[in-house]
């Protein structure tokens, strides 16, 4: 009777030690941003150097095939869709195929200047999806708002492409704007279009909001050839982060030879992909 009782004590307080660890545990998500580069800027791009369509889909294909089983979610800019120079309807294959394989669900938003799309692992739960037009932009830019449920905690994602240059006064009010008050942990990424060394741009981010990749690296070759970061993994509430990186690393896609830095044949777009490991408590 004693060993019973014994057993049952024991079996209750591994029930409530296990309770307790999955209520309290940080529980992780591996996230990644990429402005691919719309094909109608694509072609007007003085520092990307021009290749057949299919080769750039080919090398997206390739880069989303071996490095999108890594992500639990997955923002990307500038997508192409529809008829766009005959591909756009095959940029959205690529994706929905991948999604298909990997159980991902698609959100897309497709504007007229260029889509925002979100890949979310099915191990988070879509509670809501928003699309949001920046003012001023008419529906060229805009952000989304996601609600996801992941163990039994509410995460808001944002994926945002914010208005350029010359409309820095725009994307200052833009970034404030998409914030919402919320007590969801928040994970905000995307083309965000200015440097964080703006000072008002720094502090149109809310002050419990922090920048935890490429806050000093650039990640974008501008067509007047400028090395700037202005993709980003803002992060508040009760994320952190445990891990960052920018790939491919722009200085190794730089050229020194005289001619405006570009990046190289291997890679799809005038951005790097960043991304982040986030532990949310």
């Amino acid at each position: 009777m004693r060993v019973f009782h014994s057993c049952a004590v024991i079996l209750v307080l591994s029930i409530l030690v296990g309770w307790l660890y999955g209520v309290h545990e940080t529980r992780s998500l591996t996230v990644c941003t990429v402005n691919v580069l719309h094909d109608k800027y694509y072609a007007k791009h003085s520092t990307v150097p021009l290749m057949d369509p299919s080769v750039r889909l080919s090398i997206f294909k390739d880069w989303i095939l071996k490095q999108g089983p890594h992500y639990d979610i997955i923002a990307l800019q500038e997508f192409p869709h529809g008829n766009v120079a005959n591909t756009g309807n095959l940029w959205m294959k690529v994706v929905e195929d991948f999604a298909e394989r990997e159980g991902k669900h698609v959100l897309f938003h497709p504007n007229t200047d260029a889509g925002i799309l979100l890949l979310v692992s099915n191990k988070l739960t879509v509670n809501n999806h928003t699309v949001f037009s920046f003012p001023g932009s008419g529906s060229s830019k805009a952000y989304s708002h996601t609600y996801l449920r992941y163990s039994n905690r509410d995460v808001l994602v944002i994926n945002a492409h914010v208005p350029w240059k010359p409309e820095v006064a725009l994307a200052r009010a833009a970034v404030k704007l998409m914030f919402p008050t919320t007590d969801a942990p928040v994970i905000a990424m995307g083309d965000w279009n200015v440097e964080l060394s703006d000072a008002e741009l720094a502090a149109s981010i809310p002050a419990n909001f922090t920048r935890i990749a490429s806050a000093n690296e650039p990640t974008c070759i501008s067509p007047s050839a400028e090395s700037i970061a202005i993709d980003y993994i803002v992060v508040g509430g009760s994320v952190g982060c445990s891990s960052k990186s920018v790939t491919p690393h722009i200085y190794e896609l730089v050229r020194h030879n005289g001619e405006p830095p570009h990046f190289s044949r291997s890679w799809f777009s005038d951005h790097a992909a960043v991304a982040a490991v986030l532990s949310v408590d």
